[in-house]
């Protein structure tokens, strides 16, 4: 079952995108289709920020109490070949194989087509991007909308721009250790890397990875 979005679906696409697809269709309008998916999404969600938002939301006293409870206090440990790691303390990610993980993770992502102008449809960490396209104007504003999600794809449908945009958002997170860091012992700055980043580096790498020698440098 497709979730709502948060704001009025489009009489374009009469509140249902598959069969507003359809129509479009049956009348050989061009429409464009962007499919997004969330890099374990489950497992990312952070949970003093999910909290913050359903106490946003209205869901407080007991209920919230009751969802911090089921959230805290779990822990994990790697194990390779019969050898283990130490336990450390899970701050992220919903319950899965339960019906309170999707719910939790729908309500943290509800805002997700806020400032989009294309009808967005969504289903559990599965994003769809539908808009007919009959003008470049068209184009630019699918193009804008996708720009807001993260993501730049330029008119020869490559990625060298959004590669460029990483590096410089990363680089400019190194920049920040470097100055700001007087420590710079590995277990001070691995850290830091892999908390602000490498999370640069690897948002919707699925659809963005380099594969031309010059972005991969």
């Amino acid at each position: 079952m497709w979730v709502p979005t948060s704001v009025p679906q489009s009489s374009e696409w009469g509140g249902n995108p598959e069969k507003g697809v359809n129509k479009h269709v049956d009348k050989e309008d061009p429409v464009d289709i962007v499919y997004l998916d969330f890099q374990k999404a489950f497992d990312k969600v952070p949970h003093q920020r999910l909290l913050r938002k359903l106490s946003c939301h209205g869901i407080r006293g007991k209920i919230l109490s009751w969802i911090e409870n089921r959230l805290k206090d779990r822990e994990q440990r790697v194990g390779i070949n019969g050898k283990f790691s130490e336990w450390r303390e899970v701050n992220s990610g919903v319950p899965q194989g339960s019906v309170l993980g999707p719910i939790l993770f729908h309500l943290f992502t509800n805002d997700l087509e806020k400032g989009v102008n294309s009808e967005v449809a969504k289903f559990a960490d599965d994003t769809k991007l539908l808009r007919t396209v009959k003008t470049k104007a068209d184009c630019e504003a699918l193009q804008k909308d996708l720009t807001n999600l993260g993501v730049i794809v330029d008119s020869s449908v490559k990625t060298s721009t959004q590669c460029a945009a990483a590096v410089k958002k990363a680089n400019g997170m190194l920049g920040i250790i470097k100055k700001g860091i007087e420590n710079k012992t590995e277990n001070i700055l691995l850290p830091l890397y892999k908390s602000i980043v490498h999370p640069h580096l690897e948002y919707c790498v699925q659809m963005w990875s380099p594969v031309m020698k010059r972005d991969c440098s």
